[in-house]
């Protein structure tokens, strides 16, 4: 059983998820950035795809409360519909990221090492030390993909599913049956 979600709460309930994700891109962007940080690139992950995804249980719940049941289905219907194959790709995956994270089965990562160049890793040190730092080749730092987009940063996955999401939630908040129980 789900909460209610108000009509006058709705707009803000959708967009704080879809702020939440943005934020969360924003860590895993400087996770993989050539630098040693404290990004927790693995928790902002999962933060991201928990808080962007989780604009489809809260349209789902507002739609089955306040239109009806089989509304929502028909327009969630018609909505995925009008994504491109690699959107839809990309929504189901994103769902199904949610529901491993949600039931504990784990998220599909992948690690992904990177070299972190010298300039980032040492401060002002005396130029003999500096030659034998040098000659040493560069520290690495573990970074993360996710498995099915493995060839892209996480980063980019997760600015193209949030921009996904914020279509999803513009849609449903324009759509004449939602717009018209907003105040």
């Amino acid at each position: 059983m789900s909460a209610e979600v108000d009509p006058a709460n709705l707009t803000v309930a959708l967009h704080r998820k879809l702020y939440e994700a943005r934020e969360q891109q924003m860590v895993v962007w400087k996770g993989e950035r050539p630098e040693f940080n404290n990004a927790d690139m693995v928790g902002a992950m999962n933060h991201f795809v928990a808080s962007a995804r989780g604009v489809y249980p809260v349209a789902e719940t507002f739609g089955r409360d306040h239109v009806g049941p089989e509304w929502f289905t028909n327009w969630r219907a018609w909505w995925e519909a009008t994504l491109t194959q690699n959107e839809k790709r990309l929504w189901d995956y994103m769902h199904a990221q949610r529901v491993a994270r949600e039931h504990g089965d784990g998220s599909d990562f992948l690690t992904f090492p990177i070299s972190v160049p010298r300039q980032h890793t040492q401060s002002e040190l005396g130029s003999a030390l500096m030659f034998r730092i040098a000659r040493q080749p560069d520290p690495t730092k573990d970074t993360f993909r996710f498995r099915r987009y493995a060839e892209e940063p996480a980063s980019a996955v997760c600015h193209r599913f949030a921009d996904l999401c914020e279509q999803f939630v513009a849609a449903f908040l324009s759509d004449s049956a939602v717009a018209a129980l907003l105040p």
